[in-house]
């Protein structure tokens, strides 16, 4: 049984990755612009990583959306 935070974990990563690659970033150039390595942007899409409040808000100020976006459900 998936617990809810688990479900929330991966819509963060989906949502993450199809922001990073609607502004057109490379795992590498969403980590440049972060001070973060492409292998930390690259474990948090997969759900291997949650980033921190702070991280979240970082990555929704370069992806130019706002932070609960990233954790939005689509339907």
């Amino acid at each position: 049984m998936t617990s809810y935070s688990d479900e929330i974990f991966a819509i963060l990563a989906k949502n993450i990755k199809k922001y990073r690659m609607q502004a057109g970033y490379s795992q590498i150039n969403l980590g440049l612009k972060l001070g973060k390595s492409a292998d930390y942007i690259a474990q948090i899409e997969r759900g291997f990583r949650t980033p921190t409040l702070k991280s979240l808000c970082d990555i929704a100020k370069v992806l130019n959306v706002e932070p609960y976006e990233l954790l939005k459900f689509d339907e």
